[in-house]
């Protein structure tokens, strides 16, 4: 589970710190 969420933001994560953002994954339960 927490790899297929890590996948899915390394795909997002050019983007949003295109924009200026970044995301970080804290905690999956």
């Amino acid at each position: 589970m927490k790899d297929k969420v890590e996948a899915a933001l390394n795909y997002v994560r050019p983007h949003l710190q295109a924009d200026g953002g970044d995301v970080e994954l804290v905690d999956v339960v």
